[in-house]
């Protein structure tokens, strides 16, 4: 693990769950708010990039929000083929 990769992911675990903890009280517009305040953190890291696409695919499968759910499946697939 890199030495960035360990100082940032505890940020990005807050922004998880505290994006958790609005679901779970029933406001979900504003976990997206901490959702999308982890994607920024984590989008410089492939892995905590695709972890938060996944958090963020799981809140839109929660949501019933359909074009959430592309875009996510979109952002899952689409760094790992980058690579390539």
């Amino acid at each position: 693990m890199t030495s960035f990769k360990k100082r940032i992911r505890p940020y990005i675990d807050q922004e998880l769950i505290k994006a958790n903890k609005m679901m779970q009280s029933a406001t979900p517009d504003l976990a997206f708010v901490y959702l999308e305040r982890a994607h920024i953190l984590g989008q410089t890291l492939t892995g905590e990039h695709i972890r938060v696409h996944w958090h963020m695919l799981v809140w839109g499968l929660k949501t019933h929000r359909l074009s959430e759910v592309i875009g996510q499946i979109y952002g899952l697939l689409e760094r790992p083929l980058k690579r390539r």
